[in-house]
């Protein structure tokens, strides 16, 4: 709540103040309409505020679950992950106040020179971040694309710049591109909210087990 509220923070602002233009007017005007207008603001923005929170923990619970099935991925690339949720966040244009919350999470796990080096290489273009992929050890590189793509499915419509993404990265790492598979994660966050059971083979793929405790310490 404390990272979706630092985030909202300029807009709730401007919109406060919108509120007390407004009711100072009203009062002027008809005393009585002040009181329906800061009824309406309040239950506009804390509907937004709940609609947000509601996404940003589903979010949070999908990638968790993604992360859970190897380890050794969480240690030895967590910088490259996370830059790659940015990447996928920000591809259409816009990234959203609960994907700015789940970014803002990851850059608390890091620490020292490594959280330094995170931030610096939000700046990079992707094509610097396909290049350094060819880094990731073979068994580990299934369960990367798999989290890039349960991050580009997370609001449940994937678009064309995030497909390209994919298939570049999926490209990079040496793995095909199942666009069905990316369907089908997109289907059971419509149905229930969360992965569905079949979108986790790739940890009986790779060889990987559930880790929930090195996943908690990134998502």
């Amino acid at each position: 709540m404390r990272h979706v509220a630092g985030i909202e923070t300029h807009e709730a602002g401007e919109s406060i103040g919108n509120k007390l233009l407004g009711e100072s007017v009203l009062r002027n005007v008809v005393p009585f309409l002040g009181i329906v207008a800061s009824a309406v603001t309040n239950w506009r923005l804390a509907r937004r505020l709940g609609d947000t929170l509601r996404r940003y923990f589903r979010y949070r619970r999908a990638l968790h679950d993604a992360l859970a099935q190897d380890e050794s991925l969480l240690v030895a690339h967590r910088v490259s992950l996370v830059q790659g949720f940015w990447l996928i966040f920000s591809a259409d244009g816009k990234v959203t106040h609960e994907e700015a919350a789940i970014l803002g999470r990851y850059l608390d796990k890091t620490q020292g020179a490594e959280k330094d080096e995170l931030q610096a290489r939000f700046a990079e273009e992707p094509e610097v971040w396909l290049a350094r992929l060819d880094q990731i050890p073979a068994p580990q590189r299934a369960p990367f694309l798999h989290s890039l793509c349960v991050a580009a499915t997370l609001d449940k419509v994937v678009s064309r710049e995030e497909e390209e993404l994919l298939r570049e990265a999926a490209k990079a790492l040496g793995l095909p591109f199942d666009l069905h598979k990316v369907e089908k994660m997109i289907e059971g966050f419509q149905k229930t909210g969360v992965l569905s059971p079949d979108a986790h083979v790739v940890a009986a793929a790779t060889g990987g087990r559930p880790t929930a405790p090195a996943a908690e310490r990134l998502s």
